[in-house]
C-alpha cells in the first residue's frame, strides 16, 4: 500500500510540472506557427492529419503515402527539422506488487521528401529509452532508433523500402492509442539457432516489430485517395538494430548489431478502402512461421479491428485472437476496448481497456493514456503522460 502511495505522489508531483513546461513552450512556439514538425511546415493543427494523435484521418494517410508531401500547392515554412516526444510513465502490476514511476522515452522524429527526388527518409530516435525488466528493474536501451529508412518509389505503383522498420503495413502499430499491442500483431516466435541470449532476441520475429530489412510494395486498384489500393509486398528481414547506445547499460542492451543471413521473408496483402481494410500477412523461416487474418472497419467515430493468427515454433503451434473496439467522439477524447486470447498459455486471455485524453492539439499536445489489463494471474495498469512538440 505504501508504494502505491509512492506511485500515485509522484505521479502528482510530475503531473504540474509537465504542464507548466507544456504551457512555457506554448508560448514560444506560437510565434513560429508551432506544431510537431510537418504541421510547423505546412502551418496546420495536429487534428489536420489525425483523428487523435497519433492515430491517422484519411488526409494523414494519404500524406505518408505521398511521401511525406501534400496534394496540391502548398506553402512551405522554415522550420527545424525534427519533433520531440517526451513521455512519463507509471506501471502498477497489482498481482505482483510492482510499482514503476519513470521517464521511459525522449524521441527525436524527423521525415519528408529528400530534395526534388522520388525518395523520402523517416527516422525515430530513441535518446532516452527505459523499460521495466520482467524482474521489476528498468532496463536502459538509450540510443536505439525506432525507424530509420529511406522509401523510393520506382514508379506511381511501385516502391523500395530500405532500412529499419515495422513490418506490418496495413495496421501501423505506432499509431495505435492504447499502450499495449494487439496479441495478434505483437506476439513474437522465438528466434532460431545459436548464441547469446542477445543473438537469439535479433532473431526473433513479431509483425509489429522493428528489423533492419528491404522491402517491394507494388499498389494496384487505386481509388479516390493516395492510401487506397491493393497492397502487395514481399520483405526480406534482417538480424539486427539500428543504434547510436548512449549509456554504458545501452551498450549490452541496445548495441548496434547487423547479420547479413536473414532471418526470413515476410510476406503481406491487403486492401485498404478509406480507413478501412482487409488483409493477411505471412512470416516463413527454416522451421518456424506465422501469419494472420486482419480486418479493420471504420464508420464515423467507430473503429473496430479483429486478427485472428498463428505462430509455429519447435513443432507448437500456437493459435492467437484479437478483437478490439474504439470510439473516438471528440478529437481530444477516446476509449477502446480489447479481447485477446492465445491457446498455448495458461491463463492466455486478457481484456484491455484504455482512455486518451489530448490537449490543446494545436502549436503543441500534452496526451495523457491510461490502460488497465485483466488476466487471471496478473492485472496491470499503465499511464503514460506525454508532450509533443
Amino acid at each position: 500500500m505504501n508504494e502505491r502511495r509512492v506511485f500515485v505522489d509522484r505521479i502528482f508531483i510530475i503531473t504540474p510540472f509537465v504542464i507548466l513546461v507544456a504551457i512555457m513552450l506554448s508560448f514560444q512556439l506560437q510565434e513560429a506557427h508551432g506544431v510537431p514538425y510537418f504541421a510547423r511546415k505546412y502551418d496546420l493543427n495536429c487534428n489536420s492529419c489525425h483523428i487523435m494523435p497519433p492515430a491517422l484521418n484519411q488526409q494523414g494517410e494519404n500524406f505518408v503515402a505521398n511521401g511525406y508531401k501534400l496534394v496540391g500547392p502548398a506553402e512551405e515554412k522554415a522550420t527545424w527539422p525534427f519533433a520531440l516526444w517526451l513521455t512519463q510513465r507509471g506501471e502498477v502490476q497489482h498481482s505482483n506488487d510492482l510499482n514503476k514511476a519513470f521517464p521511459n522515452k525522449v524521441e527525436l522524429i524527423s521525415g519528408g521528401p529528400i530534395g526534388d527526388s522520388r525518395a523520402s527518409y523517416f527516422l525515430e530516435w530513441r535518446i532516452l529509452s527505459l523499460q521495466v525488466s520482467s524482474d521489476g528493474s528498468l532496463k536502459d536501451r538509450s540510443g536505439r532508433f525506432e525507424d530509420l529508412f529511406i522509401t523510393y518509389d520506382v514508379s506511381n505503383s511501385v516502391n523500395l523500402k530500405a532500412g529499419q522498420f515495422r513490418l506490418l503495413n496495413q495496421i501501423d502499430d505506432s499509431r495505435k492509442l492504447g499502450l499495449s499491442t494487439p496479441l495478434v500483431i505483437g506476439a513474437k516466435i522465438s528466434g532460431s539457432g545459436a548464441g547469446s541470449a542477445r543473438e537469439l532476441s535479433l532473431r526473433a520475429f513479431a509483425p509489429n516489430g522493428r528489423s533492419p530489412s528491404v522491402s517491394l510494395q507494388h499498389r494496384s486498384l487505386p481509388g479516390a485517395h493516395a492510401a487506397n489500393g491493393w497492397f502487395n509486398i514481399v520483405s526480406l528481414v534482417f538480424p539486427g538494430e539500428f543504434s547510436i547506445p548512449i549509456t554504458d547499460e545501452a551498450r549490452d542492451e541496445a548495441s548496434f548489431e547487423f547479420k547479413s543471413d536473414p532471418k526470413g521473408v515476410f510476406l503481406e496483402s491487403f486492401y485498404r478502402r478509406g480507413l478501412s481494410s482487409v488483409g493477411a500477412h505471412l512470416f516463413v523461416d527454416d522451421g518456424r512461421s506465422m501469419g494472420s487474418l486482419l480486418g479493420v472497419y471504420n464508420r464515423g467515430y467507430w473503429f473496430s479491428r479483429l486478427g485472428l493468427g498463428y505462430g509455429r515454433f519447435g513443432g507448437e503451434t500456437n493459435m492467437r485472437f484479437t478483437l478490439e473496439s474504439e470510439f473516438i467522439p471528440y478529437d481530444f477524447l477516446s476509449g477502446g476496448v480489447r479481447l485477446d486470447h492465445q491457446t498455448v498459455v495458461d491463463n492466455g486471455t486478457s481484456f484491455v481497456s484504455n482512455v486518451n485524453l489530448q490537449w490543446p492539439l494545436t502549436v503543441w499536445t500534452l496526451r495523457l493514456a491510461v490502460e488497465h489489463r485483466v488476466r487471471t494471474d496478473n492485472h496491470v495498469t499503465l499511464g503514460e503522460l506525454s508532450l509533443v512538440f
